[in-house]
């Protein structure tokens, strides 16, 4: 007996939405007027839609990286 041909898109739908995640992750560099790197720059996010804040401090090259 084959099972019903909505059930496998059920389970097709539910295994593609459980892979989706709700992180993200940014990256950049800060740099000044003339291009050079910013090193022990904060580094501040913040969600327009909760609010929450998400801070960071560039690296020596100016790097940064948040994972929200």
């Amino acid at each position: 007996m084959r099972p019903p041909l909505g059930l496998m898109f059920a389970v097709i739908f539910c295994s593609l939405v459980s892979a989706q995640l709700l992180t993200s992750t940014l990256n950049g560099t800060v740099t000044d007027p003339q291009g050079a790197a910013v090193a022990n720059a904060r580094v501040s996010v913040v969600s327009e839609t909760t609010g929450i804040t998400h801070q960071t401090i560039s690296d020596a090259q100016g790097s940064y990286t948040l994972q929200m």
